[in-house]
């Protein structure tokens, strides 16, 4: 129950900080985090090395502490974001957000068979959630429950109360499958690790394992992919990004068109890519 009463704490104190003194407790607890937990740092450098060596000058060891130090105090961010919960109206999207691509959400829907929304744990996924919805589109984000119960109906409660429905993993097909007919956003993650055998791809030049779900639905119910997430910085607070419909005859070609918007994306935010398993060993 302690990590309950940890999120509850987060979600009160989310309410009454503002974001002036709350992105500098982010700071101050995500460099705390990196500096104690070796696992997870350790996780996250190599993730930060795969994405280095990819890029033909490479990234020195200096930056790519410098990076992995941002992934946790990104991830404490996300939480405090998360939490808070400011009303998404309008008026607050155009002070604070940079919304790119929206016309190719707009194309996909026009064929009538939904979209998987397909993001990565890059930026603030919940938060680009919340966000999309509030622009006026039907959103159901299908999520990894927690161990703990209560948490998981903690973090369920405050997306519906943001207007995003939830859809839990393992319960999910036939849930994604009335969605997707009634020509709504579907929410997954591309970079998920799953616990079954999932789907073997290529990322940065290295065979990396992620979840076969998004390319086999996308397949089944010729329900097009547009890849999407929200990111820290630019003109505003935040940028909302979508990129170009995706829609294969297989799940191969799905999973290498993915890949290479994937690659892009993390390759522009490196540091806000807060996956703290060593990909290529799905842990």
């Amino acid at each position: 129950m302690l990590n309950y009463f940890i999120f509850k704490v987060i979600r009160f104190l989310s309410k009454l900080i503002p974001f002036v003194i709350g992105d500098k407790l982010c700071v101050g607890g995500g460099t705390l985090w990196y500096l104690l937990d070796k696992k997870r740092r350790n996780n996250v450098e190599a993730n930060i090395s795969l994405v280095c060596h990819y890029v033909s000058d490479g990234f020195s060891k200096k930056r790519i502490t410098k990076l992995s130090k941002s992934v946790f105090v990104g991830f404490y961010t996300y939480l405090y974001e998360f939490f808070r919960c400011d009303p998404i109206t309008p008026e607050w999207i155009k002070e604070n957000v940079e919304v790119t691509g929206k016309e190719y959400i707009d194309e996909a829907l026009k064929n009538k068979k939904g979209v998987i929304a397909l993001t990565l744990h890059v930026g603030n996924w919940e938060l680009g959630a919340r966000i999309t919805a509030a622009l006026g589109y039907p959103l159901y984000a299908v999520a990894l429950p927690f161990k703990n119960k209560s948490v998981s109906r903690l973090f369920t409660r405050q997306r519906e109360e943001c207007g995003v429905h939830s859809i839990e993993v393992g319960n999910a097909v036939k849930d994604v499958l009335g969605a997707l007919k009634k020509n709504a956003l579907v929410a997954l993650l591309a970079d998920y690790v799953p616990t079954d055998k999932g789907v073997k791809a290529t990322l940065f030049g290295e065979s990396v394992h992620f979840s076969r779900g998004p390319y086999a639905l996308s397949v089944k119910t010729t329900s097009p992919i547009v890849p999407c997430i929200l990111v820290r910085g630019g003109k505003k607070r935040f940028r909302l990004l979508f990129e170009k419909p995706i829609l294969c005859d297989t799940e191969e070609a799905c999973v290498r068109e993915v890949m290479n918007v994937s690659e892009k994306l993390i390759l522009n935010n490196p540091g806000q890519w807060c996956l703290f398993r060593d990909i290529r060993k799905g842990s």
